[in-house]
């Protein structure tokens, strides 16, 4: 159990320290960075599937997603997610990383409101506790900030609602992230060679 809570604090550090990295790619187009990051994220779990020689349940996953036509449900997801992609890379490059953060405490909002709305989910008296400290969170980040700005609001938005459609397609994360850039590396490919 402690070796999982290393890995969590590994795992949020590395996604906090991220925002750092995409300012020193400032001078590179948001775009093409984002094309980057599909392309090499594909390789990446690519190779992890490879590793786990989950090729033959890949197969079965892709057959299954097609002719019960849930594959577009994961064509959905890959647009949303790279759409939220871009949207935290053009903030953090832009010199707009506390509005970007401030994007990651208003999305729970929205999930809440999201599964309230469409799951029929209930709120626990934990639930209502946490929902209250993020609402206070969002609203001492938006005094400090002076605006929500409407990058923000749409970057959450994406995220919320790329969480509501995996819901509807639960797959193991490796199958997923590997189907949902394979389905927009096409989209990313075309623009690399553009800008070349």
């Amino acid at each position: 159990m402690p070796i999982l809570y290393c890995l969590y604090f590994i795992a949020y550090t590395l996604w906090g320290i991220l925002g750092l990295f995409w300012e020193l790619l400032h001078t590179v187009p948001p775009l093409a960075t984002l094309s980057y990051r599909v392309i090499w994220s594909l390789v990446t779990i690519l190779f992890v599937i490879t590793i786990q020689k989950d090729w033959h349940n890949m197969l079965l996953t892709v057959i299954n997603l097609i002719k019960n036509k849930r594959i577009y449900y994961i064509a959905m997801s890959s647009l949303f997610i790279s759409l939220n992609w871009f949207i935290y890379i053009y903030m953090v490059t832009h010199h707009q990383a506390t509005e970007a953060s401030l994007g990651y405490y208003i999305m729970p909002i929205m999930n809440v409101v999201v599964a309230i709305l469409f799951l029929h989910e209930k709120l626990t008296k934990y639930s209502t506790l946490a929902l209250i400290f993020v609402i206070i969170g969002v609203t001492v980040l938006t005094i400090n900030t002076g605006s929500i700005p409407i990058t923000t609001i749409i970057m959450a938005a994406s995220f919320c609602l790329y969480g509501l459609i995996k819901k509807q397609v639960p797959l193991p994360s490796t199958m997923s992230l590997a189907l949902e850039t394979a389905l927009i590396l096409k989209k990313w490919t075309i623009f690399i060679q553009s800008v070349k």
